[in-house]
C-alpha cells in the first residue's frame, strides 16, 4: 500500500506503508503477522526464560525472572522484537505496576498478590449516545450496564 491518505482530527496524512488503518483486515493481518514472528522466532527462544508472555495483536506484557540479567534480557528481546519487518517496539522495565491494554496490573511486593484495576487510556473519548438521543430506552441502560460489568471485571478489589 503506497497511497493511503486519510483524517486525523484537523489533519491529513499519507500513510506510507502498512495496511491501509481502519480497515477490517488491518487488526487481521497485524495479529498474523506479529504471531508468525512470535511463534517462529520468540518463543521458541524465550520460551523457557519468560515467567509470563502474553500478547494481544500488537501489545505484549512479558514477565522475567527478576536478577542480575534483566536488563540485558530486555535489551534482547526488544532486539529480537525489532528483527522482524518495520514495526518499532516500545519496550519499558517495570518494578511492580505495569499498563497493559486497558488494565493496570500491580504485584502487591509485600504479599506477591496480583491485583488488577481499570487503566483509563488517554485516547478514550467515552463517547456515548445522549441519554435523550432516539435510541431505544434500552440502549442506555445496557451502557451504563456495560460500563459497571467492564469495572468490575477489570477490578481485583471491588
Amino acid at each position: 500500500m503506497t497511497t493511503n491518505i486519510f483524517t486525523f482530527g484537523n489533519t491529513h496524512w499519507h500513510q506510507l506503508d502498512g495496511t491501509a488503518m481502519g480497515t477490517n483486515t488491518a487488526s487481521n493481518y497485524a495479529i498474523l503477522y506479529v504471531g508468525y514472528h512470535e511463534q517462529k522466532n520468540l518463543l521458541p527462544k524465550w520460551n523457557s526464560t519468560l515467567k509470563c508472555w502474553k500478547r494481544y495483536v500488537d501489545d505484549a506484557n512479558a514477565a522475567l525472572p527478576n536478577d542480575h540479567h534483566l536488563d540485558s534480557r530486555i535489551a534482547e528481546i526488544k532486539a529480537d522484537l525489532e528483527s522482524f519487518g518495520t514495526l518499532e517496539w516500545t519496550v519499558t522495565k517495570s518494578s511492580h505496576t505495569v499498563n497493559f491494554l486497558n488494565v493496570t496490573l500491580i504485584i502487591d511486593p509485600i504479599t506477591g498478590r496480583l491485583e488488577y484495576k481499570p487503566f483509563p487510556k488517554k485516547l478514550n473519548l467515552y463517547t456515548y449516545p445522549p441519554a435523550h438521543s432516539a435510541h431505544s430506552p434500552g440502549v442506555v441502560k445496557s451502557i451504563i450496564n456495560g460500563v459497571l460489568r467492564t469495572t468490575f471485571l477489570l477490578s481485583s478489589k471491588i
